[in-house]
C-alpha cells in the first residue's frame, strides 16, 4: 500500500514538474513569437522603404530636373534611414526575446 502512495505521489511529482515545463516553454516563446513579428515588420517596412526609393528615382528620371532629383535622394535617405530604425527595432526585439529566454532557462534550473 505505502509502495503504491509513493509511486502515486512521484508520478504526480513528474507530472507537475512537466506541466511547469510547458508553462515555462510557452512563457518563454511569447518574446520569441514577438521577436518574430517585430523582424517582419522590419521586413516589410524595408520592402516598402525600397519601393518608395524606386519610385522615386524613376520620378526623377522623368522630371529630369535638378529639383526632382534633389527629392529623390531625400526621399531614398528617408527610405534607407526608415529601413535602418526599423532593422534596429526588430534586432532590440530579437535581443529581449533572447534576454527572457535565457532568464526563464535560470529560473528552469533553479
Amino acid at each position: 500500500m505505502t509502495k503504491t502512495l509513493t509511486l502515486a505521489a512521484i508520478a504526480s511529482l513528474a507530472l507537475v514538474a512537466a506541466c511547469g515545463e510547458k508553462k515555462a516553454e510557452d512563457a518563454a516563446a511569447a518574446p520569441a513569437a514577438e521577436a518574430t513579428a517585430a523582424a517582419d515588420q522590419a521586413a516589410a517596412s524595408a520592402a516598402d522603404a525600397a519601393q518608395s526609393a524606386g519610385d522615386a528615382a524613376a520620378a526623377s528620371a522623368d522630371a529630369a530636373g535638378a529639383a526632382a532629383t534633389g527629392a529623390a535622394d531625400a526621399a531614398a535617405t528617408a527610405a534607407g534611414d526608415a529601413a535602418a530604425t526599423a532593422t534596429d527595432k526588430a534586432a532590440g526585439a530579437m535581443d529581449a526575446a533572447g534576454d527572457a529566454m535565457k532568464a526563464k532557462a535560470e529560473e528552469m534550473k533553479k
